[in-house]
């Protein structure tokens, strides 16, 4: 009779930040909905960020520092695949870059906050009441001059204030119901890459460290172009090795 798999008690995840992975412990109640790429909300200081977990582990490993539990799943983020995960990590090390940088980088750019679309509410355009900052004030008189909705673009722009300064000062304007959040996002026109295998003998082309790769060439036709996600379909390796070939 095979033992029941043990509980993860312990997540491993990247945000959207220039850090490495950071370890948070598992509370009881999420152990059994947590996966790999599993969007995921955590603590970081006095932030509260969302980050994907990246590896579970079935124990908690003694440390100097005391880790803090993962909060919630965020339900408004979708899962990424293990394998993008797989590759931002590979290309992080491969550029010797922290790899919740490499994420930010990767992400679609509809599922970051700066494609976030806002408007103004009938609350907000109304004489102002309750406590409300002199920044507060400076902003929601600059969204007011604003034609329709926006992007955390127009208060940089508007304001000379940092990303980070712009969507802190959103996010309080938004809980205080001044401005509300649109579910459509910003979208923007993206190019996808596609490949396709050039004739010859691949022996004679690829180099040593190519020939590792060799199993996903076979794969990719000579005629019609497809892409790095149909590939990654056959291929969980899909991603390093293209970038090799």
């Amino acid at each position: 009779m095979q033992s029941a798999a043990m509980p993860k008690v312990r997540a491993r995840v990247i945000i959207s930040a220039p850090l490495g992975p950071l370890d948070y412990t598992i509370p009881a109640e999420l152990r059994s909905e947590l996966v790999v790429g599993s969007p995921v909300r955590v603590p970081l200081g006095t932030r509260h960020l969302t980050g994907y977990i990246i590896e579970l582990f079935d124990e908690i490993e003694e440390s100097e520092y005391e880790l803090k539990p993962i909060e919630s799943i965020d339900e408004e983020k979708s899962s990424l695949p293990a394998n993008l995960l797989e590759l931002i990590r590979f290309a992080a090390d491969y550029y010797g870059v922290p790899a919740g940088e490499m994420l930010d980088a990767a992400l679609p750019a509809t599922a970051r906050p700066s494609a976030y679309r806002y408007r103004i509410t009938a609350k907000g355009t109304s004489p102002l009441t309750g406590k409300l900052t002199a920044k507060d004030i400076e902003a929601l008189e600059h969204i007011k001059t604003l034609k329709g909705d926006f992007t955390v673009a127009a208060i940089e722009r508007g304001l000379s204030w940092t990303r980070r300064a712009s969507l802190s000062r959103l996010k309080r304007l938004t809980e205080k119901q001044l401005i509300e959040r649109m579910t459509k996002k910003a979208s923007k026109a993206r190019r996808v890459a596609a490949y396709r295998r050039l004739e010859g003998d691949p022996d004679s082309l690829l180099t040593s460290r190519q020939q590792g790769a060799r199993s996903l060439l076979e794969k990719i036709p000579v005629s019609e172009p497809v892409t790095a996600a149909e590939l990654a379909k056959a291929d969980a390796n899909a991603y390093p090795r293209l970038k090799v070939l």
